[in-house]
């Protein structure tokens, strides 16, 4: 919605869930207020409807993308839900990119460097300018063990670089939010510190001489069945308007909301306003 989008309902019931982390954007109080309810890991949002929780975005297994008009699934929920068993055949895996333009980004990739060097054949890298796949699937359910980066490191914020793993029955060796286990089973993973590399490569080897995998396959399962069942932005959601419903949050009575879109003031925001300018032709 470029120019913003009218409706007519109850101003209680306007939600927002927050999709990105404190690194990559930041909310103006007067965007904010145009929502009764802000679902969010940001602690830091000055906002009275403020609940504490992971953003529910969508896993990426399945999808096959060879570019942005040419998009397919090969498995759906009902066929995520019905795996019971995993062809395992290979042991370690880890999917980065070339992308430099953050911290986290500019991290990860040195991390990867580092298990390269470390490793050697012993894992496979796979990412976009690296070794390109159409589906993570590819990359996921042949393997053990996944080494997931998440792109910062926020409580109540995480991504499809943990949920993926899970769904393809992988053990995750992650980095990312530090209070995952409110999440997953603890031992469903392995948590790494990206800022010690050579601790974390040697927690790696413990990992893989332990067995890890063969330990938690439970433990994972369980941690699927919550990324399908719990954490789906459908049912985080729903549980949500349970819980707010029984709440007494106003009159109930319609009116015209007039909803705003939010400019963040990020480097991404300057490019895209640049490209506009150098170029207003093709917007």
């Amino acid at each position: 919605m470029p120019h913003g989008e009218s409706a007519y309902c109850p101003k209680e019931n306007t939600i927002l869930i927050t999709a990105e982390p404190p690194t990559l954007k930041q909310y103006r109080p007067a965007f904010l207020d145009q929502f009764a309810t802000v679902i969010t890991c940001r602690a830091d949002l000055n906002h009275p409807g403020i609940i504490i929780d992971q953003p529910g975005l969508p896993w990426h297994v399945g999808r096959r993308q060879k570019d942005h008009m040419n998009l397919s699934w090969s498995k759906d929920y009902d066929e995520l839900s019905a795996i019971t068993q995993y062809e395992k055949r290979k042991e370690l895996s880890v999917i980065s990119s070339t992308k430099a333009f953050s911290d986290g980004h500019r991290l990860r990739l040195a991390f990867v460097s580092a298990l390269q060097n470390h490793f050697g054949d012993r894992i496979d890298v796979f990412g976009r300018g690296i070794r390109e796949i159409e589906d993570k699937w590819d990359a996921l359910a042949p393997y053990r063990y996944h080494i997931a980066i998440e792109n910062c490191a926020v409580n109540d914020y995480w991504t499809e670089k943990i949920s993926d793993p899970f769904l393809a029955g992988c053990h995750p060796i992650y980095y990312g939010c530090p209070n995952i286990e409110k999440y997953f089973p603890e031992k469903s993973l392995t948590r790494i510190d990206l800022q010690q590399p050579e601790q974390a490569i040697a927690i790696i080897e413990e990992c893989l001489a332990r067995k890890r995998y063969e330990e938690s396959r439970q433990k994972i399962q369980e941690a699927r069945d919550a990324v399908l069942n719990r954490y789906n932005l459908f049912p985080m959601l729903a549980s949500h308007l349970e819980r707010l419903a029984q709440q007494d949050r106003g009159t109930g009575k319609r009116v015209k909301i007039h909803l705003v879109p939010e400019t963040s003031g990020t480097l991404w925001d300057y490019c895209l306003r640049g490209v506009r300018t150098i170029s207003p032709r093709r917007w």
